[in-house]
């Protein structure tokens, strides 16, 4: 942030209020694999719940060498809507069902960044990527939507507006 005051390109005074402490946080990727699975492995867990976790077991080596394998421009927040979306996944089916697994890791893999990102595409990344949140979610639960909305922690009329804002009717929609 210093260097985009420098440039004008944020308030100083602004960032003087939030500079009170400032961290160096390593990213994900610096991290390591060991971080990643711990923290995939706590997402699921929190998802499933004990029950389920108990019945289920931890998620398979298959699933667990493909999380570590990703690169998560996202960091933390890519991880753990990935590992919300695994855990969604195993909960609605009771298993660890490799091909709906496989559909959200290959979305996750195919995320990447551009390293000089426009104001306009920074502001439709997150639109994208919530729209796909509730694609996912409602394929999860075959389209119905009062599960979907559900499990979301929404209304249905919530989620009635999110679908209308992006575009999304019915169970013939596409990720854009």
């Amino acid at each position: 942030l210093q260097e985009r005051v420098a440039r004008g390109e944020f308030r100083s005074d602004l960032y003087y209020r939030l500079a009170v402490i400032e961290l160096q946080l390593p990213t994900l990727e610096e991290r390591g694999v060991i971080d990643k699975i711990a923290i995939f492995k706590a997402v699921t867990d929190e998802i499933l719940g004990p029950s389920l976790k108990l019945r289920l077991g931890d998620p398979p080596s298959w699933l667990i060498e493909a999380v570590a394998g990703i690169h998560f421009p996202g960091n933390v927040r890519q991880l753990r809507s990935l590992s919300e979306r695994l855990g969604v996944i195993a909960r609605q089916t009771g298993r660890w069902d490799r091909s709906l697994c496989e559909r959200a890791l290959h979305s996750a893999g195919n995320i990447s960044v551009a390293p000089a990102a426009s104001a306009t595409t920074t502001r439709r990344a997150p639109d994208a990527q919530e729209r796909q949140r509730l694609i996912d979610a409602l394929e999860a639960h075959d389209w119905r939507r009062q599960e979907t909305a559900r499990q979301l922690g929404i209304s249905r009329k919530a989620l009635w507006e999110r679908m209308r804002k992006y575009q999304i009717q019915g169970a013939g929609t596409r990720a854009a």
